[in-house]
């Protein structure tokens, strides 16, 4: 039998010993120890049924490769076309995974070394770009940029693929130079995605196996909003409102529709939405009415009745210091506008007023009389509103409807034209201690042009 070969009984498993290779670059140098200490025509060395004996002569790597960066000896394996065989012992498991080593170690060579840039090393870092432009040029090349992090960071042994991978991101026109202001910039822009990514990460961070909880009745849920601390707050439409820990595990439920008299006809909630910046749970109900609820208690607090229509969706947006938004959107097509000044003095006085049906009660005709609200309703969709939100960074209203002439609208809260006349006017009422004289008309407005955005969308919109 030959020496250096190895045999299997004949009862062994047909399997095939493997061991560990760390990279390629270490395989090639143990072919080309033993191609060196071969001794001669007679000897019995271990020969490799592949082509890695040929790899440096074709590729022009010469035995003095160590001189030359590893970057470019992977580079170079990565050009060379191989030939693969199954052998016996432990090399088929290296052959198997040569490509894989290959395109790690690519990947490592590629790693963001700017993430070991900290702000103390700014400074450092402008003093030897400034140090290394020549020619007049405020600029540096790939070869001083090496120096200059090696230097600064005190990176040493950082590869130069490591380097020419961050010089190429910051250097994207392709010039072959980069600057101060260059690299700051890219460091400016590694830094504002790194928080996004962040932020993003914990957006859609899920608590994995998904929690289910099974409810014993039929009645659908209006809506699902969570507040600040995590808890979640349902609100079916017979009024039953809980609240849950993000277990799942109830922490309070209350049937707020079962205080009414007895005699009373059965109520039900078309949509809620939370205040959570006043601790409010509003509820919009299919008798025309915004109810608002203390959301610690679930105790009642005031509402708005004699709405003109039921209000299908209901959403709440802050508009600034103690200033609010509250729409709602309804069956004609229309968006309903509250805006609400003075938030917390005004729902104080609300809560004053005279019970109906155990909680005090204020029609939409008075409330819009206070100099503290401004009412508008838009005639938006020619179908049912299906949703309807505030969005404070754009001080716009998003709605949506069925329809697909006009499926997503995106308008203005008031007329660009009237807004600050009517602004100075609440204003100057404030300051006066006047109240404003005007009747409520329930005529629905049409936003102009400039005011408005609309998308004709195919099948409608359900939900933004």
């Amino acid at each position: 039998m030959p020496l250096g070969k190895r045999i299997r009984a004949s009862s062994a498993s047909g399997r095939l010993e493997t061991r560990n290779v760390t990279s390629i670059l270490s395989e090639l140098g143990r072919t080309e120890e033993r191609m060196r200490n071969s001794s001669g025509p007679g000897s019995r060395g271990e020969k490799v049924t592949d082509d890695f004996s040929a790899a440096p002569r074709r590729v022009g790597v010469s035995e003095d490769r160590k001189q030359q960066p590893e970057w470019l000896i992977r580079e170079l394996l990565k050009q060379n076309r191989r030939r693969h065989s199954v052998t016996l012992g432990d090399r088929a498991h290296t052959m198997r995974r040569q490509h894989h080593s290959t395109d790690l170690t690519h990947s490592l060579c590629s790693l963001q070394i700017d993430e070991t840039i900290s702000l103390d090393n700014l400074q450092k870092l402008k003093l030897a770009f400034e140090e290394f432009e020549t020619d007049g040029l405020r600029s540096t090349d790939a070869k001083n940029f090496g120096r200059i992090v090696k230097k600064c960071l005190g990176l040493s042994n950082t590869s130069n693929a490591q380097i020419q991978g961050l010089f190429k991101k910051i250097d994207y026109s392709g010039h072959g130079r980069i600057s101060w202001g260059d690299f700051c910039t890219h460091m400016l822009q590694e830094y504002q995605e790194k928080q996004e990514t962040e932020r993003r990460i914990k957006q859609v961070a899920f608590t994995l196996p998904a929690t289910m909880k099974t409810l014993s009745n039929n009645i659908p849920i209006t809506n699902i909003h969570s507040t600040h601390d995590g808890t979640i707050v349902t609100v079916r439409e017979d009024g039953f409102v809980c609240c849950w820990s993000p277990e799942l595990n109830p922490l309070m439920t209350k049937h707020i529709f079962n205080e009414e008299p007895a005699n009373r006809k059965s109520k039900w909630a078309s949509d809620f939405t939370l205040m959570t910046e006043y601790n409010k749970l509003m509820i919009a109900t299919g008798d025309r009415e915004i109810q608002l609820y203390e959301l610690s208690t679930l105790a009642p607090y005031c509402q708005i009745n004699a709405l003109d229509t039921v209000p299908l969706t209901l959403n709440y947006g802050s508009a600034g210091p103690d200033k609010c938004c509250i729409l709602y959107g309804d069956t004609e097509g229309c968006v309903t506008i509250i805006l609400i000044y003075s938030v917390e003095d005004t729902l104080r006085l609300w809560n004053e007023l005279p019970k109906i049906e155990n909680i005090p009660n204020i029609t939409i005709d008075n409330a819009v009389l206070s100099p503290n609200v401004t009412f508008v309703r838009w005639k938006v969709h020619q179908d049912w509103v299906t949703q309807a939100k505030y969005f404070q960074s754009y001080q716009a209203v998003v709605s949506s409807s069925s329809e697909e002439t006009a499926s997503l609208v995106i308008g203005r809260v008031l007329p660009l034209t009237a807004a600050e006349q009517q602004l100075t006017e609440i204003r100057e009422a404030c300051y006066e201690g006047k109240t404003k004289k005007m009747q409520l008309s329930w005529t629905p407005q049409i936003r102009a042009s400039c005011d408005q955005t609309v998308f004709s969308i195919h099948k409608g919109v359900k939900d933004v």
